[in-house]
């Protein structure tokens, strides 16, 4: 597995991201389909970062096993965090954990 950037001003040195379950996104679109058409702004997000070694890590964990990273040079264009502020979201979603959407993850890959 490659990071791209580990020199970013974040806790661990790699980007921060809002990272979102696919069940907390189909809830989402179900509501967004339910729900007349508005204009306000709609997103997606838990207002909560991860770093990519955090996400790593808790694959590491719940896999049980360890795979090499390796660390490769920013990739053009990428910033160095990129989270949904709860109060700019109409259908604001984040109910399922790092360790939930990891998890969810491995299980799939094992089928």
């Amino acid at each position: 597995m490659n990071i791209n950037g580990t020199d970013w001003q974040t806790r661990d040195g790699t980007c921060i991201r809002d990272y979102v379950h696919v069940m907390d996104l189909v809830e989402c679109i179900i509501k967004a389909i339910e729900t007349p058409a508005n204009t306000d702004y709609e997103c997606i997000g838990s207002g909560i970062g991860h770093t990519v070694n955090e996400v790593i890590d808790m694959m590491k964990e719940i896999s049980g096993q360890d795979f090499n990273v390796i660390e490769s040079p920013r990739r053009k264009g990428d910033t160095a965090e990129v989270l949904i502020p709860e109060h700019k979201s109409k259908y604001f979603y984040g109910n399922r954990t790092l360790e939930d959407m990891c998890l969810s993850a491995y299980k799939m890959e094992l089928k």
